[in-house]
C-alpha cells in the first residue's frame, strides 16, 4: 500500500537442506509511493528552418512508475502557449513556426496514474527559427590521377538551418580567373572524381555547399594540381 513503510529480507536455501538459512540479508524499510514525475534533464532547442528541434532526458524521478508521456510547449509572448504530445520519445520537431521569430520551449512529463503533467517542466533558452546560405566545406583535398583529379571535402560546420540539397564543384585551368563548373549532377556526396584533364595543366578547385535557400561561399584549394599522365 502507498505510504505504508515495508522491511524486506532475503534468505537461500540449497540442493540438501529444504529449511532457508538462518541467516537472512535485510534492506532498510520503505514506502511505495506514486506522484507525478519531476521536470525532464538537459531540454535543448536547435532551430532550424520554420521549426524547432527540442531534445530532452527522461527526468531524475518518475513519481514510482514509468513515463508515458511527454508533452511539449512553446510560446512567443510568455502568456499563450501551444502544445504538442511527443510520446515517449526524447526528442520533437516543434513544426510551422516563423523564422526570425523567438520561441520559449518547455517539455513536462507524466506518468501511468497522473492525467495531468508535472507542475515542474524543464526549460530551454528562447531560440529563432532562421534560413541562411550555408557555410564553406572544410577540408578541401585534392590529388592527382590519371588524367583526372579525386577531391573531398567535409560538410559544412553549419547548413544555414537547412539540410544541404547538394555540391557545387568548379574548376579552373588559368589560376583562378575563369571556372567551369564539374557535370557531377546533384548529390550530397562529399566526394567526386574530375575526369577527361589534361596531364601537365594545373588545375585549381573550389566547392560549394547549397541548401534551401541557395549556394553558399566557396572553398578553394590554396595551390594549383596537375593530373597525372
Amino acid at each position: 500500500m502507498n505510504g505504508t513503510g515495508y522491511k524486506v529480507r532475503v534468505s537461500a536455501t540449497n540442493t540438501v537442506f529444504f529449511g532457508y538459512g538462518t541467516k537472512a540479508g535485510t534492506a532498510k524499510a520503505v514506502k511505495p509511493y506514486l506522484s507525478l514525475p519531476t521536470a525532464p534533464q538537459s531540454v535543448k532547442a536547435t532551430p532550424r528552418n520554420l521549426s524547432v528541434v527540442v531534445t530532452w532526458k527522461a527526468p531524475k524521478g518518475d513519481g514510482g512508475s514509468v513515463i508515458t508521456d511527454n508533452l511539449v510547449e512553446w510560446t512567443v509572448n510568455g502568456v499563450t502557449w501551444s502544445s504538442a504530445n511527443a510520446g515517449t520519445a526524447l526528442t520533437y520537431t516543434i513544426p510551422g513556426l516563423v523564422n526570425g521569430t523567438g520561441y520559449k520551449v518547455r517539455v513536462s512529463a507524466t506518468n501511468t496514474v497522473f492525467f495531468g503533467y508535472g507542475t515542474k517542466a524543464g526549460t530551454a533558452k528562447a531560440v529563432k527559427p532562421y534560413l541562411s546560405l550555408p557555410g564553406k566545406v572544410r577540408s578541401l583535398k585534392v590529388t592527382g590521377a590519371s588524367t583526372s583529379l579525386n577531391v573531398s571535402w567535409l560538410a559544412p560546420a553549419a547548413d544555414g538551418g537547412s539540410a544541404i540539397t547538394d555540391y557545387l564543384i568548379e574548376r579552373s585551368s588559368n589560376g583562378g580567373i575563369t571556372w567551369v563548373l564539374v557535370s557531377d549532377g546533384v548529390s550530397t556526396a562529399t566526394s567526386y572524381r574530375i575526369t577527361g584533364l589534361a596531364a601537365g595543366t594545373a588545375y585549381k578547385v573550389r566547392v560549394f555547399a547549397t541548401n534551401l535557400l541557395g549556394a553558399g561561399a566557396a572553398l578553394t584549394t590554396t595551390k594549383a594540381v596537375k593530373p597525372l599522365a
